[in-house]
């Protein structure tokens, strides 16, 4: 009779977050306030959501934002943990 053998194998990884330094606060208009703008890859990595979200968030107006002349986006801080606030 021909013994069973199973092999299991574990797999661990681990997860390392690193947001670069505050760049120097922008203005949002929204806010009325000079404040800390993020990637909208900085502010996924930092809720935990996708990039995608964010952009979904951003076309349905539930952030604020500014759009820089090279097309980059930026996110309001503040209004992103009021978003994530709300339970979005």
């Amino acid at each position: 009779m021909a013994t069973k053998r199973r092999t299991e194998i574990i797999i661990e990884t681990e997860r390392i977050i690193v947001v670069p330094p505050p760049h120097m606060p922008l203005w949002c208009d929204s806010c009325s306030l000079h404040v800390e703008m993020l990637t909208p890859e900085q502010a996924a990595s930092l809720i935990q959501v996708t990039p995608r979200t964010i952009y979904r968030w951003v076309e349905a107006q539930f952030l604020h934002f500014i759009e820089e002349a090279d097309g980059r986006v930026l996110i309001c801080r503040n209004s992103l943990f009021g978003q994530v606030a709300k339970g979005s």
